[in-house]
């Protein structure tokens, strides 16, 4: 694997060599899509730089320049939404509750600091 395919791929970067090796295929697939969709929302990013810079400002550009970014990162995880769901399937129980463990310090911020419930019913 060249590199984390998101937090998912620095997750699975971190598991032993075997579970690294039997995920290597999907975190690639991750990776690939993500390679696709990534310059639409670093290409949005950049024009939100200049919108926040420009003088006179102007605030129909800088509204403009939200909508495209919110639009490529909408894209970005709508993407990937299907190759991380199919990596996730593929760990063992310990390895999800972890990730959620990991996935919870990255976004404290939405945490209420209340330990997760059961699952809900199927």
């Amino acid at each position: 694997m060249n590199g984390p395919a998101g937090p998912i791929g620095r997750f699975v970067g971190d598991l032993p060599s075997d579970r690294r090796e039997a995920l290597k295929g999907l975190v690639d697939e991750q990776r690939k899509v993500q390679a696709a969709l990534l310059p639409a929302v670093k290409a949005a990013r950049s024009d939100l730089a200049y919108a926040l810079r420009a003088s006179p400002f102007e605030r129909a550009k800088l509204e403009a320049t939200l909508v495209k970014l919110a639009d490529a990162e909408r894209a970005l995880r709508g993407g990937t939404a299907s190759a991380t769901s199919q990596l996730v399937e593929k760990l063992t129980d310990p390895e999800r509750a972890g990730l959620e463990r990991m996935l919870r310090r990255m976004a404290a911020f939405l945490d209420d600091g209340r330990e997760p419930g059961p699952p809900p019913p199927p």
